[in-house]
């Protein structure tokens, strides 16, 4: 997804606190919430991990985006470093 390439440029080029990170941030996830289910939660883990590498797990996207992966309608653990890329493994788990 582009989005979070542009999210994760602006984190490097700008820093976690500017402004036009954090809006690529949200439009990351505004980006995210327009997939549908299936797809959506294929692309939950990248979004995820990206948003809590550049942002921080504390920050209002990546509180927005657990929330929201927990919301989907099919059984799902999403796993914030999918890959071992990140120092946690942060999970949201839903059992709809």
């Amino acid at each position: 997804m582009w989005y979070l390439h542009a999210l994760r440029l602006r984190g490097e080029l700008q820093g976690p606190d500017d402004p036009g990170t954090h809006q690529a941030g949200r439009r990351a996830y505004s980006l995210w919430r327009s997939f549908p289910p299936a797809r959506a939660l294929t692309a939950a883990a990248g979004l995820l991990a990206t948003v809590n590498d550049v942002l921080g797990p504390a920050s209002d996207t990546a509180r927005r985006t657990h929330r929201a992966i927990a919301a989907l309608p099919a059984k799902n653990s999403v796993s914030a470093y999918p890959t071992g890329a990140g120092g946690t493994t942060e999970a949201v788990t839903s059992q709809r």
